[in-house]
């Protein structure tokens, strides 16, 4: 029944809700005449808080809501007219619009915002990433709870670095391996672009026994980043990926974390879709090298400057992203272009992902992998300020090679008058 299929949605504040289910929900608001106005809204609400991109499905079954008669009653009672006159009724209309790289909608005449996870949303989620963390350990250690006691003690932190990730960018080539200059580099470029953040780097301890690890060049910039707090490696044994997101997640709201890194593998799978999906939509900055010398100068690419989900405008016009993905003849052809697989490291699919063993990504450093949805793409757009307070490359949304996201707005106008 209706009622019994809300108070499910409701009423289990723990239980994320899939999309599909979200759409079935939709699906019998819109056609319960029954349904009221309020009970949608709680659902469009929901599905702000724990959806990014929609399917083309779901969108299509919002459209037709909202263009029917069922979504007028959303607007009794809504109307514009001079003082002493009748109300002029109020319509919704319903069409795709644009959205610029500011998140500006000039057809919906308002922006996105940036849509975050909430108070509580942060402390569940840290505390959830420890405990996987500490269930990850070996038997009869407690390497992560030290951990987490020294990061109370010497943080809180809101800036970290990848440290395998951005060493391992564009190594795939014989020769190729793990480069600390390339890390160095980056300390230098986040230090330059975000003086006011605490940075942390982490890297795995099997990293400072390499050779080049032992270089003074290398012991002199692990001791400077000592002397600030800033570096930890993880212990054998442990994956370093777990001590990075539990950092970046205590840090909340602040939290930028540096990493090419697409989180694929199959831990974060164990974390809940709502926390993980807001949190890796907003917080990761990734990078490129531009390859003029032997290891190249960073830059940064921040996320867009407002977050891909279905949004209520202030305008009360309602914005809901549609993924489409792209054909295949044409993901084939961008897939056989040059420059596609990665030129050790000369384009964001450059890559880096860490070698296998280290922090379980498996991927080596090749530069074929396919793009994650809301992923920035590499090149082209004008340079804004972005939620992150630098510099930041705009995207007109959070598109990638493989797809793209199209807005559907439903905006209230007044209806025209009759003759």
């Amino acid at each position: 029944s209706l009622s019994l299929s809300l108070s499910h949605s409701q009423g289990t504040e723990n239980l994320d809700r899939t999309e599909y289910e979200y759409a079935r929900l939709v699906e019998v608001l819109a056609s319960d005449a029954r349904a009221d106005w309020a009970s949608m809204q709680s659902i469009l609400m929901r599905m702000r808080s724990d959806l990014n991109e929609l399917q083309s499905s779901t969108v299509q079954l919002l459209e037709a809501y909202f263009q029917g008669s069922l979504g007028k009653k959303a607007l009794v009672g809504c109307g514009t007219g001079e003082q002493g006159q009748a109300a002029q009724p109020m319509q919704w209309q319903v069409g795709n619009v644009e959205v610029d790289e500011s998140g500006y909608s000039p057809q919906s005449g308002a922006k996105l915002q940036v849509i975050d996870l909430e108070d509580a949303d942060w402390e569940n989620f840290a505390h959830g990433v420890a405990e996987l963390a500490k269930r990850q350990e070996r038997s009869g250690r407690n390497d992560f709870e030290k951990y987490m006691e020294w990061e109370a003690r010497n943080g809180p932190y809101d800036l970290f670095i990848d440290a395998a990730n951005v060493a391992f960018y564009g190594q795939n080539y014989v020769g190729g391996g793990f480069n600390w200059r390339q890390v160095k580099r980056m300390v230098a470029k986040v230090d330059k672009a975000h003086p006011d953040k605490k940075l942390l780097v982490m890297v795995h301890k099997r990293r400072t026994m390499d050779p080049e690890a032992k270089t003074p060049e290398v012991q002199a910039f692990l001791e400077g980043l000592r002397r600030r707090k800033a570096f930890y490696y993880t212990p054998m044994g442990s994956n370093d990926d777990w001590y990075w997101m539990y950092a970046a997640v205590r840090a909340k709201h602040k939290g930028l974390l540096v990493s090419n890194d697409e989180l694929r593998d199959h831990i974060w799978g164990m974390l809940r879709p709502k926390h993980f999906l807001k949190w890796k939509a907003r917080h990761i900055a990734q990078y490129r090298f531009a390859k003029f010398d032997d290891v190249g100068e960073p830059s940064l690419i921040y996320p867009p400057a407002y977050t891909s989900c279905v949004q209520q405008l202030d305008n009360g016009a309602w914005m809901f992203p549609c993924w489409e993905p792209e054909p295949a003849d044409a993901a084939q052809q961008a897939d056989s272009a040059p420059g596609s697989h990665g030129d050790h490291g000369s384009s964001v699919s450059g890559r880096g992902d860490v070698h296998a063993g280290e922090s379980g990504h498996g991927q080596g450093s090749g530069g074929g992998q396919q793009k994650e949805r809301g992923k920035a793409p590499g090149g082209g757009p004008p340079v804004t300020k972005g939620a992150h307070g630098a510099a930041q490359q705009a995207v007109s949304a959070p598109a990638e090679s493989g797809g793209r996201v199209r807005w559907l707005c439903a905006r209230p106008v007044p209806a025209p008058s009759a003759p």
